[in-house]
């Protein structure tokens, strides 16, 4: 009786163990696993294929926004081309002055200095030309006070913040300026000689020691707080220096060509950019 149950139990435990799967890990007692080996297989199988779905999903995905990004580079490049033609055209037919007279230019991309002398003082105009552009468009009024429309297209020009330097003696008379609002219109009740103004106004004034910047620690007047006649007497100072009417007009007219420049420049890089 005792060797029958021996002889199954022998049986049983032959049975169990021909049908697991023993895998050894280096280093760790094999771990058997009583899955057949045909059921592995697969399983492994199964996570295979999902693994492929994805990453083909992934990869189409992948494909078609890089197709779109290149339709898109490809529309920019082609628009830019015709753009660029266009403005360069408009360049050549003289759109402003191509230098400031009677005064040294100096430009470094978007920077620009004016420098001339009188006598022993330096007069130094700075300005740059990024958002200076605005467009020339001069509303009307009709009799009943509304807009009139005009059919003709506003012009953009530059007019850009400037600030003036008058050097000498080691001080430095700084004076920051903006030119007048172009574009405000006249009331019905107003003439043109109620609104009359100068080219351009003095926001503010400050004086500097030769080499010194304009920070915080430097007082300056602005022109809000300053006495009429002291800012009167400014502007004649600016005046005598031929620094009036003449000299915004011009400012105005070399900026406005100055900035259409660097505009074109700008849009061949892109171009260039978008063609990469």
């Amino acid at each position: 009786m005792i060797s029958k149950m021996c002889f199954r139990f022998t049986s049983v435990s032959r049975s169990i163990f021909s049908t697991a799967t023993a895998t050894r890990t280096p280093g760790r007692i094999a771990h058997v696993s009583l899955v057949p080996s045909r059921q592995v297989s697969h399983v492994g199988l199964r996570q295979r294929s999902q693994i492929l779905t994805t990453s083909n999903s992934i990869r189409n995905s992948w494909i078609q926004t890089r197709c779109a990004q290149s339709e898109a580079d490809q529309a920019m490049s082609e628009y830019l081309a015709s753009e660029i033609k266009m403005e360069k055209e408009m360049g050549a037919k003289g759109k402003g002055k191509e230098s400031m007279p009677g005064w040294e230019t100096e430009c470094n991309g978007c920077n620009v200095i004016l420098k001339k002398m009188r006598g022993d003082e330096t007069i130094t105009v700075k300005f740059n030309v990024n958002h200076s552009v605005d467009s020339n468009f001069d509303d009307t009024y009709s009799e009943e006070g509304d807009v009139a429309e005009k059919e003709e297209e506003p012009e953009l020009v530059s007019r850009p913040m400037f600030s003036v330097e008058l050097s000498k003696g080691g001080t430095i008379l700084q004076m920051t300026c903006v030119f007048s609002d172009a574009n405000e219109p006249i009331e019905p009740d107003q003439t043109e000689e109620d609104v009359f103004e100068d080219a351009f106004s003095i926001d503010d004034v400050a004086l500097l020691r030769q080499g010194e910047s304009n920070s915080e620690a430097v007082y300056s007047l602005t022109a809000g707080v300053m006495d009429a006649d002291v800012y009167q007497l400014l502007m004649n100072m600016l005046d005598e220096r031929d620094i009036g009417e003449q000299f915004a007009q011009d400012l105005q007219s070399f900026a406005t060509a100055y900035e259409h420049k660097q505009y074109i420049s700008f849009l061949e890089g892109l171009k260039a950019f978008a063609s990469k």
